[in-house]
C-alpha cells in the first residue's frame, strides 16, 4: 500500500468514524492547522499525502479552544524521530500489534502516595479531598479540598518537628503544602522526607526522586533539599529536581529565582533557564542553558516532554507512569526522539505512538519486550 493509498484509506475510515482515536488526531490537525501552521513533519510521506488530499476532501476547521483541548487529549504532540522518518511499518503490523492489548490494557496512573509517621504509621493517601489525617498538640496534618496534602503546626509546636515521609508508587504522583507554605509535587517512584515544623534557623528535607518546588521565600531560613549525592540551597524559587537511584544523572532546572548546588567540593549557581547536571560517578557538575525551561516540568501539567531523548530514557519514564518492566532484544540503531505524550492516555496508547516509529513491542503481562 503507497502512502497515498494508505491516506486515502485513514481518510476513509475517518468519515466513517472507524479510525483510531491516533489517525483522527492526525487527520484533525491537518484539518485544522493547514499547510504553514502544520508540525514540521514534511520529511513524511504519509502525512504530505494527507496534506495534499487535505484540500479537495476536507472542510476546514476554526481553531476553537475545545478542539485544541481534544488534541491535546488525545495526544497530537507526537513522537518523532529525530531523522524524521515515522510511520513507515506496514498497517497490518499495527492491528496485530493492537489485538495483543485486547482486554489487557494497563490505564495511566494518578493521585496516590503511602504517608509514613515519624512513628512508623502509615496511610495510604488518594486523590479524595477533605480529611484529617493525624491530629496532635504540635498540629496536624490534613488534605485540603484539592487532595493535596497539607500541614498546619499547632500552638504549642516546638522549635523543631518530627520527620514525616511520602513516598509515590509506581504510577502515582501527589502535592505536599510544607509547614511554611512550600509547594512540593511530587513524581512517580519518589519520596520525600521533610519535618512537620521548620527550626528557626533553616528549612531542609531530603528527595529521592523526582519534585517541583515552589519555595516560599524566606531571606532569614534557607531553604536546602538534600539528594544522596548533592544539596541544593534557595530562598525562595521554582526548580525540578530529578535524582533517581538508578539514573547516574541527576538534574536541577530552574525556573525562578536562583539556587546554589552543592556536590563535596564543587558549587555551581543557577539563574533561570539554566539546568545543573551533576554525574555521579564523575563527582563533577556541569551547567548548561536550556532551550525550553517549561518543558523539565511537562510532567506536572500532564505531558511526557521529550527533546532528542534515546529509546531507555522514553521507556524508563513509561515504566514510572505505569509501573512496567522493560526488557530489550538486540542491538538496534540509536534513534533520538522529540515530542511529548498525554499522561492521561494508557499504555496502550503511548505504545501505539512509539509502534508508529518502527519501534517493535510484545507483552507478557506488565513485561514489555522491546525488539531493536
Amino acid at each position: 500500500m503507497t502512502h497515498r493509498e494508505r491516506a486515502k484509506d485513514i481518510l476513509k475510515r475517518y468519515h466513517s468514524d472507524k479510525c483510531t482515536e491516533l489517525e483522527r488526531a492526525w487527520v484533525e490537525d491537518w484539518m485544522m492547522y493547514g499547510e504553514h501552521e502544520a508540525p514540521a513533519m514534511e520529511n513524511d510521506e504519509l502525512l504530505v499525502a494527507l496534506h495534499d488530499l487535505r484540500k479537495d476532501t476536507l472542510p476546514k476547521m476554526q481553531k476553537t479552544k475545545s478542539s485544541q483541548r481534544w488534541l491535546q487529549a488525545a495526544a497530537i504532540l507526537l513522537i518523532i524521530l529525530s531523522a524524521g522518518i515515522i510511520l513507515q511499518r506496514e498497517y497490518t503490523s499495527y492491528r496485530q500489534s493492537q489485538q495483543q492489548f485486547v482486554g489487557r490494557d494497563i490505564g495511566p496512573g494518578g493521585s496516590k502516595a503511602v504517608l509514613t509517621l515519624s512513628n512508623g504509621n502509615k496511610i495510604t493517601l488518594d486523590a479524595n479531598a477533605g480529611s484529617t489525617l493525624n491530629k496532635e498538640a504540635t498540629g496536624k496534618l490534613s488534605k485540603n479540598n484539592r487532595g493535596q496534602l497539607v500541614y498546619e503546626v499547632g500552638e504549642t509546636a516546638s522549635s523543631s518537628g518530627k520527620i514525616n515521609s511520602i513516598s509515590t508508587p509506581a504510577g502515582g504522583e501527589f502535592i505536599v503544602i510544607l509547614q511554611d507554605g512550600s509547594r512540593v509535587q511530587l513524581n512517580a517512584r519518589s519520596t520525600l522526607h521533610f519535618p512537620t515544623r521548620f527550626s528557626k534557623a533553616e528549612r531542609r528535607v531530603k528527595i529521592n526522586g523526582e519534585a517541583y518546588f515552589e519555595v516560599s521565600h524566606d531571606a532569614s531560613r534557607p531553604f536546602q533539599v538534600e539528594t544522596h549525592d548533592q544539596t541544593v540551597e534557595v530562598l525562595g524559587t521554582h526548580f525540578n529536581l530529578k535524582a533517581y537511584d538508578d539514573e547516574r544523572y541527576s538534574t536541577t532546572t530552574l525556573l525562578e529565582g536562583s539556587v546554589r548546588i552543592s556536590k563535596g567540593s564543587s558549587t555551581a549557581i543557577l539563574v533561570p533557564g539554566e539546568q545543573a547536571k551533576v554525574d555521579k560517578e564523575l563527582n563533577s557538575i556541569e551547567v548548561t542553558t536550556v532551550e525550553d525551561r517549561d518543558a523539565s516540568i511537562a510532567w506536572t501539567t500532564g505531558l511526557f516532554e521529550f527533546n532528542h531523548a534515546d529509546l531507555r530514557t522514553v521507556m524508563k519514564e513509561l515504566a514510572r507512569w505505569y509501573d512496567i518492566q522493560v526488557v530489550y532484544e538486540g542491538e538496534g540503531e540509536q534513534r533520538l526522539f522529540s515530542g511529548a505524550i498525554h499522561k492521561n492516555l494508557s499504555l496502550f496508547q503511548a505504545l501505539e505512538l512509539l509502534n508508529y516509529t518502527n519501534v517493535r513491542f510484545s507483552t507478557d503481562g506488565k513485561r514489555i519486550t522491546i525488539s531493536q
